[in-house]
């Protein structure tokens, strides 16, 4: 059993070797989880991906006028 704290992630390595999930979890207190599936998660780690562009902010990407 391990723990995962804010920021952290888990289940990635079904998403990298397409083997079905060998883990399961349960959050010991109130929690907010975002799932991602196969197609966003190759778009997300794509060379030209968002996060590579405009890094993890998301007014990286505006311009002063």
């Amino acid at each position: 059993m391990s723990t995962t704290n804010r920021g952290g992630f888990f289940g990635e390595v079904s998403l990298l070797t397409g083997d079905p999930r060998s883990a399961s979890a349960h959050a010991t207190r109130e929690a907010e989880l975002a799932a991602i599936g196969l197609d966003d998660f190759q778009f997300a780690m794509a060379p030209t991906s968002y996060f590579e562009q405009f890094g993890s902010d998301p007014a990286n990407k505006c311009t002063a006028t």
